[in-house]
């Protein structure tokens, strides 16, 4: 047993001192680690896209088109940067990225509200940016529904309903949404969590097999072994042991900036 620690304590010292005598080692078990966590945490740092910017096509330019915009304006996601004068253009404008969706108010809006038509509004949005393409369609659907529900209120308000009545046929059914597993809607916790530990078992990798190769290229292997005490187990295992040390510090470091 005594004679087994002392084993391990020679290759313990040895791959310290090989890992203190290269560069490489420090730039890929210390600082590139340390790179991707600053990188990536600065990259996501707001979590979530915010005030992405959005065109307004209003064909109808009465107080309730304006009143509809405004609402977009304010929304946490969405920002109005441009208002167009036409669906090709606002089309235009979406292809070379200055927007990324617009929404079309038709001409006779208010006019088919009062006469209890059913005007049609419509939104285009970049769907090929997932995350983006995906806040917006929710942030328009609900603020255009929210709209659409307030309009119904104030008609039927002005016909006398009682508020109960109003709201039973707006919203027959309640909807009780729980959000799993990303409730808060922050993609710097979600993401990053995911891709820091991968980054670190990239780099478990790559200094697992250099080590293992420059001890094969510079022919130290059998002086390897013979601290091992001649054990290809010990071998490995004291290695890894040391050289996967310092990426558990990194792992807990990245945990704890996810959480």
């Amino acid at each position: 047993m005594k004679h087994r620690i002392i084993s391990i304590r020679i290759v313990a010292v040895r791959e310290i001192n090989r890992m203190t005598s290269r560069s490489l080692y420090f730039l890929v078990v210390l600082a590139f680690p340390l790179l991707s966590i600053l990188f990536f945490s600065s990259l996501m740092k707001q979590g979530v896209p915010t005030r992405m910017p959005v065109g307004i096509v209003d064909l109808d330019q009465t107080a309730t088109s304006r009143k509809i915009a405004r609402n977009i304006d304010v929304t946490p996601i969405s920002k109005v940067t441009m208002n167009l004068q036409s669906e090709n253009e606002a089309m235009s404008q979406l292809r070379t990225g200055n927007i990324y969706g617009f929404v079309i108010i038709p001409e006779n809006l208010q006019a088919d509200l009062l006469a209890s038509r059913q005007p049609v509004i419509s939104y285009y949005y970049q769907n090929g940016f997932l995350i983006a393409g995906g806040l917006m369609q929710n942030d328009l659907t609900l603020i255009l529904h929210t709209l659409s529900g307030g309009i119904n209120i104030q008609k039927r308000e002005a016909l006398g309903q009682s508020k109960e009545f109003i709201l039973s046929q707006v919203q027959p059914i309640q909807l009780n949404t729980h959000l799993l597993f990303n409730p808060v809607s922050n993609y710097s916790i979600y993401i990053t969590s995911i891709i820091l530990p991968i980054m670190l078992q990239i780099f478990i990798l790559l200094m697992t097999v250099y080590s293992i190769g420059i001890e094969i290229k510079e022919r130290t292997s059998h002086e390897w072994l013979h601290a091992a005490d001649k054990s290809i187990l010990y071998c490995l295992d004291r290695k890894i042991i040391a050289l996967h040390h310092p990426f558990f510090y990194g792992n807990d470091v990245s945990e704890f900036h996810a959480v």
